[in-house]
């Protein structure tokens, strides 16, 4: 189990070091380990394939990113809200890479739908969808951004406040 987790987090090194190949590669070893040694460590699993999903959206592989997705999320449908409608909202920021808008804001509905209204769960996924948005669509940027932020202050989270503002700027910058 351990050689597993050891090759889950070579592979996040790998990604964040520029190597998205190696980082897939490390992926898709680890899962096939897994599913050896601890088929029912779908926690484990949902984080690997998300990190491949990753690796796989930065070498412009989208296709196959949505693909790991939709796969891990299959694996254990009943798993928590949470990790369930996280895993859609990461879902979604694939699907708007990958340039299928209108999936990707149906998939981001659903899970906002899904989120507790006051939640930060909620919140991030206001502010993965306000990206999602096209600038042209700026009343409902407005409107997630907002949500997120109320959230965010409620919450007194830095990290996420500065993400909201850094989403504004760019709205800004784009207006001028």
């Amino acid at each position: 189990f351990e050689a597993v987790q050891l090759l889950a987090s070579r592979g996040y090194v790998r990604m964040t070091a520029g190597d998205p190949a190696g980082a897939v590669a490390d992926a898709r070893e680890a899962t096939a380990m897994l599913d050896r040694v601890a088929p029912d460590n779908v926690g484990l699993a949902q984080t690997i394939a998300s990190n491949e999903a990753a690796a796989l959206r930065a070498d412009g592989r989208c296709p196959e990113a949505i693909t790991v997705l939709e796969r891990a999320m299959a694996r254990d449908p009943e798993r928590s809200l949470t990790v369930t409608l996280g895993n859609l909202g990461e879902l979604a920021v694939a699907q708007a890479e990958c340039g299928e808008r209108a999936a990707a804001l149906a998939s981001m509905a659903a899970a906002i739908a899904g989120a507790p209204p006051t939640s930060r769960l909620r919140a991030n996924l206001a502010l993965a969808e306000a990206t999602i948005r096209d600038a042209d669509d700026v009343a409902a940027r407005a409107t997630s951004l907002m949500l997120a932020r109320a959230i965010a202050v409620r919450d007194g989270d830095a990290a996420l406040l500065a993400r909201i503002d850094e989403a504004e700027r760019r709205d800004y910058s784009r207006v001028r």
